[in-house]
């Protein structure tokens, strides 16, 4: 990192969106925290296979007779990428010179082992660098193995492991999109912790009501995850993980939003009530960091999966209208998002190495509490490189 870069470092707010660095630093942290790789219903079938990233690097799920495993997308042998593409169904086999895998990631076949390396595939010991991977309701978390992070995905996500599971039950088939945004991945996750700029930003919708008053709206801290209620609710997420487990939570018609460190936002909007029928969505945002001005949004969107109390008549109603509803809720979040990318786009063009920490408002503290856990992971991390 260029000596000016490091100035600014203790910050943590610029130096991973400017310098290559950086980012790969902060990059070989964040690979260690429990992060979402995606969908168990993309790797229903035995060999079906899904690429994702973790900490920076290409990473793919896959589903074995064994069971899911997962590892880095790189061959041991040079390097090349095994699998290419978003998703696919196969054994795993190189592409470069056919070394194959088990579901272990040990290298089983190697042609010409003997004669090429004097030695077995077996003999040999030669291993893909392996995920840690760990399931919630049909989301897969993975994470590269670190002593810094022992706790088990249940013990990371505290009493959203049990909500989030309630809301994303198997069988879920959402709506999905991606794109790849022109700005740092932190941009855009702490604008969605920003409860401060709907008036600027999004004068039509959300600000059409004025500045939120701090002292109505809930904010809850939870390990280094956070939530937003647009009322007060005391012992939120306590209170939602015991009625998802009991089965008898039911949404409200107050706009929630979860953030599941480091990179995840979950949504859950009452959009509307039509003949006694109310349309709830959840919608599931993950910002994955491609380069420290790239970054993957990936979006899924589905309806709440909790009983609606609808009668016979409401449910035909529903069936009819979903087709109409759906479509609707899927565009009114698009534009949401584009606003919001809209200013991360000029926050990536000016932002400067001297740009020291932010100054953060009451209606903006989650993103204080955001970047705390942020340091601390990394913090982390530079202490177990020590070790070592």
């Amino acid at each position: 990192m260029s000596g000016e870069l490091a100035g600014a470092a203790a910050s943590g707010w610029v130096p991973p969106a400017l310098d290559a660095e950086a980012f790969a630093t902060e990059q070989n942290a964040l690979g260690q925290v429990w992060t979402l790789l995606g969908w168990t219903r993309d790797v229903a079938r035995e060999g079906d296979w899904f690429t994702a990233h973790l900490g920076g690097r290409s990473v793919f799920v896959q589903r074995f007779r064994e069971g899911l495993r997962a590892f880095e997308n790189k061959c041991a042998h040079r390097f090349f990428p095994l699998r290419q593409g978003e998703t696919g169904n196969g054994p795993v086999i190189c592409g470069f010179h056919h070394w194959r895998y088990n579901s272990d990631g040990m290298a089983i076949g190697i042609p010409k082992s003997e004669e090429m390396f004097g030695a077995t595939p077996r003999d040999m010991g030669i291993c893909l660098r392996p995920v840690e991977i760990e399931i919630c309701g049909s989301l897969i978390f993975g994470r590269f193995a670190s002593a810094g992070h022992p706790e088990s995905l249940r013990a990371f996500l505290g009493p959203l492991f049990d909500i989030v599971r309630a809301m994303s039950p198997d069988g879920i088939a959402p709506l999905r999109g991606a794109s790849v945004l022109p700005f740092n991945w932190r941009f855009a996750y702490e604008i969605a912790l920003d409860d401060y700029h709907i008036v600027a930003v999004h004068s039509d919708t959300f600000g059409k009501r004025g500045y939120m008053l701090r002292d109505r709206v809930q904010y809850e801290r939870s390990g280094p995850h956070s939530a937003y209620c647009a009322a007060r609710v005391p012992d939120l997420l306590e209170g939602m993980a015991s009625a998802c487990n009991a089965g008898t939570y039911r949404p409200s018609n107050d706009y929630l939003i979860m953030h599941l460190f480091p990179n995840i936002a979950l949504v859950q909007t009452h959009v509307a009530t039509v003949m006694g029928v109310r349309y709830v969505y959840l919608m599931l945002l993950q910002f994955v960091p491609l380069a420290p001005d790239n970054t993957l949004l990936r979006w899924w969107l589905w309806p709440s999966p909790f009983p609606t109390g609808d009668t016979p008549l409401q449910r035909v109603f529903r069936r009819i209208s979903m087709p109409i509803s759906l479509p609707l809720t899927r565009r009114g979040m698009l534009r949401i998002l584009a606003e919001d990318n809209a200013v991360c786009a000029h926050l990536q063009a000016h932002a400067r190495p001297d740009d020291g920490p932010p100054r953060l408002g009451a209606m903006e503290e989650r993103i204080g509490w955001h970047n705390e856990a942020y340091r601390q992971v990394l913090e982390q991390a530079r202490r177990d490189a020590a070790r070592e």
